[in-house]
């Protein structure tokens, strides 16, 4: 699910004695994966944010499982999950807290990784992991990542064998504007008693940028001095706004209940007696669960909408449900808004018989691609 750190545009100087004396450009991408799992490990990071929360689930892995595991936070960070839950069950519950959120965990992982922001430990640990996998190379490195649909966090690393400075002039920002009270230039100027000098750059500068049409590119333009042939910065537009909804229909694609029936069960069977009364008296319990019904048993976030239990065969005497008096032949059982029916009720004579008719609801998600809507 990784998107990584894009690397927009790196510009880097041959030293003369490996290769000609002229600037060269190249284009990487950073997998963010090793610093993530040591923001996980850090027992300073808070997971109190929301926002916070889907971005580090957003890298959701086994590695991941293990960190949380490991700190005690897996019922902290993930909603609604089992105490105790396996890999497999944390899985389960990640997917269903980012449908809840309506997040796409693809698109999350491009656009909301960087609100490690909301966490100071975070964001120190991050931005040291980038130091050293990133910004080791020699030249200026422009790199940004996206945090939602309008903020953008733009950086600038420049990195030479002294300690020279680099002049950096905003030529034009299409699609966005600087935060601060410096819209369109991405340094702010420096004044002087004769004007305004060009900005400069001695190691690095992080930029907030905020994004007019979340539907169209961003593009910058810069000059240097010296001039290092810095290329155009590209911050592509996002992905289409991913929009789900969960809903559970208690019928099927014609329209049909759901309904599954189980049994027939002879009653007097040793494996459903729950107690022997004396005098030839006994009580019965039988349990029987979605997992068994074809259309159900994988979808998990099935539930029973209703339980009958109703007598069946010719000897319908000397039994009854525990769900009705004397002689009902049928009523409502128990185990709606669960996965597990379960029928109950007294015998004094062999061979009675009942049939469990249960129907479910199926969760059924859609989504659909939308555009991000535009900066007032």
């Amino acid at each position: 699910m990784s998107r990584g750190l894009r690397t927009s545009s790196v510009v880097a100087f041959c030293i003369a004695l490996l290769c000609s004396p002229a600037w060269s450009q190249r284009s990487t991408t950073t997998d963010l994966r090793p610093c993530f799992s040591e923001i996980l490990q850090d027992k300073n990071v808070s997971f109190s944010n929301m926002t916070f929360k889907l971005a580090m689930l957003s890298e959701w892995s086994y590695q991941t499982y293990e960190s949380l595991k490991t700190r005690g936070e897996l019922e902290a960070v993930i909603e609604d999950i089992p105490v105790g839950a396996s890999y497999d069950q944390a899985t389960v519950a990640v997917k269903k807290m980012f449908e809840k959120h309506s997040v796409n965990i693809d698109q999350s992982s491009m656009q909301a990784s960087w609100n490690t922001r909301l966490d100071p430990a975070a964001k120190e640990i991050l931005l040291e992991c980038i130091r050293k996998t990133t910004f080791n190379r020699l030249g200026l490195t422009t790199d940004y990542r996206i945090i939602d649909e309008k903020k953008v966090v733009l950086y600038l690393h420049w990195s030479w064998i002294d300690s020279s400075r680099l002049k950096v002039k905003t030529v034009s920002i299409h699609n966005a504007t600087v935060d601060g009270d410096h819209p369109d230039s991405l340094l702010p100027p420096v004044a002087y008693t004769l004007g305004l000098i060009t900005p400069s750059l001695d190691s690095e500068a992080i930029i907030d940028l905020t994004r007019k049409d979340p539907n169209d590119d961003i593009d910058i333009v810069i000059e240097t001095s010296p001039d290092v042939k810095a290329a155009a910065i590209n911050i592509p537009k996002l992905a289409k706004n991913v929009q789900c909804d969960t809903s559970y229909p208690t019928v099927d694609e014609t329209g049909a209940a759901q309904t599954y029936t189980f049994g027939p069960f002879d009653t007097s069977e040793k494996r459903f007696e729950k107690q022997d009364l004396g005098n030839a008296h006994h009580t019965w319990q039988i349990s029987q669960s979605l997992d068994a019904v074809p259309n159900a048993a994988n979808d998990k976030d099935a539930s029973l909408t209703s339980v009958t239990c109703s007598l069946y065969g010719t000897l319908r005497g000397w039994m009854d449900l525990d769900c009705g008096g004397p002689g009902t032949a049928q009523c409502s059982g128990l185990g709606t808004n669960s996965r597990t029916a379960t029928c109950s009720g007294w015998w004094q004579n062999t061979g009675r018989q009942i049939i469990m008719t249960v129907q479910w609801n199926r969760s059924k998600t859609s989504c659909s691609e939308v555009d991000w809507p535009k900066s007032k």
